[in-house]
C-alpha cells in the first residue's frame, strides 16, 4: 500500500502509532482505552453509550486481540509479514484489478477517517453496476425511522435491491 498523504496520515494516526514498539506496548497496556478513543472519534454523537461499550469492550480481554489487532495494522503497511495462512487470499485481493458484480457504496459526508476526497477512486475498482452515496452520519437503531431510511436508500439505489422487511419480531416493515 503507498504512503497516504499527509492529511490522511494524520486521520490514521492510530495505524503509525501501533507500528511503533511503545505504541504497542500502551495498545497492551490500555486496550479498552485505546478501544474507547476510537468509538469516540468514529461513532456519530449518540451511537453509543458507555454501558453498550463496556459489554463490548469484554471482547479486548480475548488473550489474542492486541496481538491480532496489531498484526492486522501492521501488515497492510508491509511493517509485518502476513500471515502464512492466509497469503494465497492476500495474492489473490493483489491480483484483482475490479470487481465485476454490482455493488452500492455508502460514504459517509463527515467520516473523520476516511472522507468523501479519500474515496475519488473507488468507482474504478468496479466493472460491475454501481451505486453510490455521500450520506450524512446516522445513528444506527431499530426505529422505524431508520427502517423507513433504509428503505429509501435501498429504493434510491435500484428498484432491484428490495427493502428490508419484515421485521422479525413483528412481521412488519
Amino acid at each position: 500500500m503507498p504512503t497516504p498523504p499527509f492529511a490522511q496520515a494524520q486521520r490514521q494516526w492510530y495505524h503509525w502509532f501501533m507500528a511503533t514498539a511503545r505504541g504497542a506496548q500502551a495498545v497492551r497496556d490500555d486496550r479498552t482505552g485505546f478501544a474507547h478513543i476510537h468509538w469516540e472519534n468514529w461513532a456519530p454523537p449518540g451511537w453509543f453509550d458507555e454501558a453498550t461499550f463496556q459489554r463490548v469492550a469484554r471482547a479486548f480481554d480475548n488473550p489474542d486481540w492486541v496481538d491480532v489487532t496489531l498484526h492486522s495494522y501492521r501488515a497492510r503497511w508491509d511493517e509485518a509479514e502476513p500471515d502464512p495462512r492466509s497469503q494465497w487470499l492476500e495474492d489473490k485481493v493483489k491480483a484483482t484489478a475490479t470487481l465485476s458484480l454490482p455493488a452500492i457504496y455508502i460514504q459517509g459526508s463527515v467520516d473523520g477517517v476516511n472522507p468523501p476526497s479519500a474515496s475519488k477512486a473507488v468507482p474504478g475498482k468496479f466493472a460491475g453496476p454501481l451505486r453510490s452515496s455521500n450520506s450524512p452520519a446516522w445513528v444506527i437503531s431499530r426505529s422505524a425511522r431508520t427502517r423507513t431510511r433504509s428503505r429509501a436508500i435501498s429504493s434510491s439505489f435500484s428498484p432491484a435491491i428490495p427493502p428490508t422487511c419484515p421485521t422479525p419480531s413483528t412481521g412488519a416493515c
